[in-house]
């Protein structure tokens, strides 16, 4: 894999890359894609982060995030991909040269190793401890198809996710950038 953590400038978690390293490895993975490779987009949002925080206070909320990267890292190092802060309490993982099967099964491994950190989580409607949502696109990421696309539909999908009740995977099954 060409794109890896050491050459990124950090977000401040345990060495995950921030939202600017990812804008610029979706640009050069489409710069470097065969015309039939696909490539994933995984976003993983810490389900009621804006009430742990009120609950649990600033310093725990860096230490869930610390203990989520760490988690996103661990487990998709395995799979080839990398992984950025994407926002407040959001994580993205791009995953280069992967259908929709090894992205699902990807998003699905995070989504139980996150489960697994087991930090408490006393405002959560949907579970004793902090959960994520997770949403997930597959397609094109060349000149054609802006990377943008495929993030956005990513995006489509968390919103999916939260809508049917969060801590959840949820892959968008009509991909525009197809």
């Amino acid at each position: 894999m060409f794109l890896t953590h050491d050459v990124h400038v950090t977000a401040g978690l345990s060495g995950i890359g921030c939202h600017r390293d990812l804008d610029r490895a979706l640009a050069e993975l489409a710069r470097r894609k065969k015309a039939e490779s696909r490539s994933a987009v995984i976003l993983v949002d810490i389900d009621f982060f804006g009430t742990y925080q009120f609950a649990c206070g600033i310093a725990a909320c860096d230490q869930c995030l610390d203990a989520v990267a760490d988690c996103l890292l661990e487990t998709t190092r395995r799979f080839g991909a990398s992984s950025y802060a994407y926002d407040t309490g959001r994580f993205a993982v791009l995953l280069p040269e992967a259908d929709e099967l090894v992205a699902e099964r990807v998003a699905r491994e995070i989504h139980f190793q996150v489960g697994g950190l087991v930090i408490e989580h006393p405002r959560s409607p949907v579970s004793r401890s902090v959960s994520v949502s997770v949403g997930l696109a597959v397609g094109k990421l060349d000149a054609e198809n802006a990377p943008l696309a495929v993030l956005a539909e990513a995006e489509v999908a968390l919103r999916a996710a939260h809508a049917a009740g969060r801590d959840r995977v949820i892959r968008r099954q009509r991909p525009a950038c197809v």
